[in-house]
């Protein structure tokens, strides 16, 4: 059974309940049957431990609505950053404890990502003398002379992509199994311009990912309007990842752009204007092949949800009813 959701704005509720209250009461207004909660804009998880007085608040609320809830992890956990990850996977902790609590059942994230120019120090204790001889003897060549070895303190290049990934595909393995009553959903995010390591880059990466996870409560979030920024707005190309992946697909993300990638910030919606980067526009505002997409879920048994910015929120409704035309 398909249901349609959509997701809470962080930055606008900006740890308001009442603000919250009044958002999910447009969700429901619009014909929502499902809601994405975003951690860090409901002020619950504060230096990754839980604030229970928040949570009880929090909960109450949710209460008031007969919506089937996930979450969205916050967007700046990023299990590939080696540095912050032991605080990244306490956050991932606590928010399951989180969930359970307030009776929320998939968790979303975001596939780890790292630049390819990345530089760590020698000692940096994520970085082991093989990985890190690997890729330097890969990018510079062999050198086999003493006197030209790297001094203490020259930068050298982090583990190898594979490293990285294999050690994030071990970590979501080992929270997965110790809660199996919460499905773990990762999700494709790279549409930057400046190129990534990560396992959500394509859908061949995501599938190998998501084999080697192996647990039975760990599916892939397929956002569509990441992907076609992903592919330059290539919607041919986009509909073949959504082909490729939907044995393997738990969760949906949908909301229009235009098709091409920008890392420029936005100032009072100018990046409306010219159309650029990850605009979370109502569906038919952009150029997302939208209606083609839908049609390949038909099958599908899950989560659809919408990431409509909260500027467009008179749209809610109408683009709730568009999806549900396209999927009877």
């Amino acid at each position: 059974m398909i249901k349609i959701g959509q997701s809470m704005h962080p930055n606008w509720i900006n740890g308001d309940l009442n603000k919250l209250d009044e958002e999910l009461r447009q969700f429901k207004d619009a014909g929502a049957q499902s809601c994405e909660l975003v951690l860090q804009g409901l002020d619950v998880v504060i230096g990754a431990r839980i604030i229970e007085s928040r949570q009880d608040a929090i909960i109450k609320i949710l209460r008031d609505y007969d919506f089937d809830y996930t979450m969205h992890m916050p967007h700046g956990l990023n299990l590939l950053d080696q540095e912050n990850l032991e605080v990244f996977l306490k956050i991932f902790r606590v928010s399951i404890d989180f969930a359970r609590a307030a009776g929320i059942k998939l968790l979303n994230y975001h596939a780890g990502r790292s630049r390819i120019d990345d530089k760590k120090k020698p000692d940096d204790k994520a970085a082991t003398d093989e990985s890190a001889k690997a890729v330097e003897d890969s990018a510079n060549g062999v050198n086999e002379n003493p006197n030209d070895e790297a001094k203490p303190d020259e930068e050298v290049a982090k583990p190898d992509p594979k490293t990285l990934i294999q050690n994030e595909i071990a970590q979501i393995k080992t929270l997965a199994s110790n809660a199996p009553d919460i499905m773990f959903c990762m999700e494709n995010a790279q549409f930057g311009t400046e190129p990534e390591i990560s396992a959500g880059n394509d859908a061949s990466g995501m599938i190998d990912y998501f084999k080697q996870v192996d647990q039975p409560n760990f599916k892939l979030t397929f956002d569509i309007g990441h992907s076609y920024l992903c592919h330059n707005g290539d919607g041919a190309a986009t509909l073949e990842d959504m082909k490729q992946l939907l044995p393997y697909i738990g969760h949906i993300h949908l909301h229009d752009n235009c098709g091409f990638k920008s890392d420029a910030r936005d100032f009072g919606g100018q990046r409306l204007v010219t159309g650029a980067g990850d605009i979370h526009l109502p569906l038919g505002w952009g150029s997302l092949p939208v209606e083609d997409a839908l049609a390949l879920l038909k099958d599908y048994d899950g989560i659809v949800n919408l990431e409509i910015e909260q500027r467009f929120s008179a749209y809610y409704s109408e683009c709730i009813a568009l999806v549900r035309e396209n999927l009877r």
